[in-house]
């Protein structure tokens, strides 16, 4: 059986586009967060940028706990926020996983957790308790896949 050149550019494309479908389906997205802080309330935390957050942290000479920023100890006070270096794009409700890099402090605020409200757009609470002050450790959270959010 011939098929003609129409044909195998309608079937080729066909496979082509699901394949490219079957990946974004299945891909999860990977956002680099700067540190874990603590906002007391809801609204000392929204005005905080990169640039001003960056700045406080050389401030405080980055590498020491950064309780100024803390808004006292804030053991047991409130819930784990995350802060990124550029807009981070995540919703309330969005269930994400977080995965710190070596020598974090509480190893607890890594694995699934659900984003609990946006502070702005460089700052998301999360569904995790916070613990306490510590040294900045960043890391990654990575998004549910299309069909993880789906079914």
């Amino acid at each position: 059986m011939k098929l003609d050149k129409k044909k195998i550019i309608a079937i080729s494309s066909v496979v082509a586009l699901t394949g490219v479908a079957i990946y974004m389906a299945t891909k999860r997205r990977s956002i680099r967060f700067y540190d874990n802080v603590f906002c007391e309330g809801d609204t000392n935390c929204p005005n905080v940028d990169p640039q001003s957050y960056v700045q406080m942290m050389i401030d405080a000479d980055a590498g020491t706990n950064f309780v100024q920023f803390q808004g006292g100890d804030g053991v047991g006070a409130g819930y784990m926020n995350l802060f990124f270096p550029q807009g981070h794009g995540l919703k309330e409700g969005d269930i994400i996983t977080v995965k710190q890099d070596a020598g974090a402090a509480f190893p607890s605020y890594n694995g699934d957790t659900t984003v609990k409200k946006v502070l702005s757009p460089y700052i998301i609470r999360t569904a995790k308790a916070f613990k306490g002050s510590s040294p900045s450790v960043q890391g990654t959270v990575y998004t549910q896949t299309w069909i993880e959010k789906t079914f």
